[in-house]
Formats: C-alpha cells, sequence, structure tokens
C-alpha cells in the first residue's frame, strides 16, 4: 500500500541511512571515528546541496510553476544544517582546540548528540 506523506518521510529519514548507520558503528568500533566524521559530515552536504538542488532541478524540467510548503522546507533544511554545524563544530574543536581536554570534548559531544535526538523527536511529533 502507499502511505502518505508524513509516514513517507519518517520511513526515509529513519531507516534510509540504515547501510551508513551500520557502517559507521563497525567503524567506530574499529577506532576509525574521524572517518565516520568525514563521511557523516559529507553525507549531510550531499543531501542539502547536491539532492536538494536535484529535486528543485527535475521538479523545474517537469512543472513550470511549482508550489511548496515554506514551512516544511525551511524546517527541513533548518536540521539538516543545525546537524551539519552540530558535527563540524566539535570535530574542529577535536583538530584544533589546544586548550579543553578529550573528556570535555566528548561531553560536549554527547551533549550535542542529545539535543539532535530530542530535534528529531520534535520533528516527528
Amino acid at each position: 500500500g502507499i502511505v502518505g506523506p508524513t509516514i513517507g518521510v519518517l520511513l526515509n529519514s529513519t531507516f534510509g541511512n540504515m547501510v551508513e548507520i551500520i557502517l559507521s558503528v563497525q567503524a567506530i568500533r574499529a577506532g576509525l571515528v574521524k572517518v565516520v566524521q568525514s563521511s557523516l559530515l559529507g553525507a549531510m552536504l550531499m543531501n542539502l546541496l547536491f539532492v536538494t538542488g536535484c529535486c528543485f532541478m527535475v521538479t523545474g524540467l517537469k512543472f513550470h510553476s511549482v508550489s511548496f510548503n515554506p514551512n516544511a522546507v525551511s524546517y527541513s533544511l533548518g536540521l539538516l544544517g543545525i546537524a551539519m554545524l552540530a558535527l563540524l563544530v566539535p570535530s574542529e574543536l577535536a583538530a584544533t582546540d589546544e586548550w579543553s581536554s578529550p573528556s570535555e570534548r566528548l561531553t560536549l559531544s554527547r551533549f550535542v548528540a542529545v539535543l539532535l535526538g530530542l530535534m528529531y523527536f520534535q520533528w516527528l511529533i
């Protein structure tokens, strides 16, 4: 059966990246944290720029005038941008910060992860 747009987006955003999640968990277990961070940041940039641009381009080729829900688009792109920054800031601190300890950076990363989880849960509601 066909699901509605809300359920479709929920299923896609939750299970659409399962391969990436499984590979990331295995890479973290192998100690390849930098590879995982770079991979996730690249995937977010790809979704933010390339996939969104392709969606707009293909839609523009088929329809000359299209109306989007500006609130939904703004919210989704905002969440993706915040997630990208949330990954970029702790990674940059780990690479350049000489004053904080690794445990402090880990605490920051965990705090950011909890905030992102809460934002995702809020988006579902």
